[in-house]
């Protein structure tokens, strides 16, 4: 199981459902999740968490064990998003899926980095779809997720 997994996403397609994807599922607010992250890509507005659920549940509907934390815009545009957020203790693969499901004309890449080092992945949205691959940890893809270069610790 993961640790922190950092994800980059990159959504693209027509401005209306750029802006409709953008009014609800990313919100400016001063909520803070896991860790004291600011929740902007709440999890919560692909599906309620519903009271008195636990972490089996989180893992089930979000792939994550709690709501995103830290986010960031690297582009938001009328026709293009480009985000870094993180999921908890897995790779948040049911968000994509309904990115996928619900808005079924927006294209995207997904790179991903999981911060103890074990994986990394690649997904793809494509025509209400959803894939993704894990492959071994690296630099390159590090660099790629993060946008700097991997510095030992």
């Amino acid at each position: 199981m993961a640790n922190e997994t950092t994800l980059r996403l990159t959504v693209s397609g027509p401005e209306a459902s750029i802006a409709d994807f953008r009014a609800a599922h990313i919100a400016e607010n001063t909520n803070l999740g896991y860790a004291g992250s600011p929740v902007r890509l709440s999890f919560e507005t692909f599906a309620a968490y519903p009271s008195g659920e636990g972490r089996n549940w989180a893992y089930k509907c979000w792939g994550s064990a709690y709501n995103a934390g830290y986010f960031e815009f690297i582009r938001d545009e009328p026709c293009l998003i480009e985000c870094r957020f993180c999921a908890y203790d897995d790779d948040a693969r049911p968000i994509f899926e309904a990115i996928a499901r619900l808005f079924p004309d927006l294209s995207g890449t997904i790179e991903g980095e999981e911060e103890g080092g074990s994986y990394c992945l690649s997904g793809w949205i494509r025509d209400g779809g959803y894939t993704m691959e894990e492959f071994a940890w690296s630099r390159e893809h590090y660099a790629k997720v993060h946008g700097r270069p991997y510095e030992d610790p």
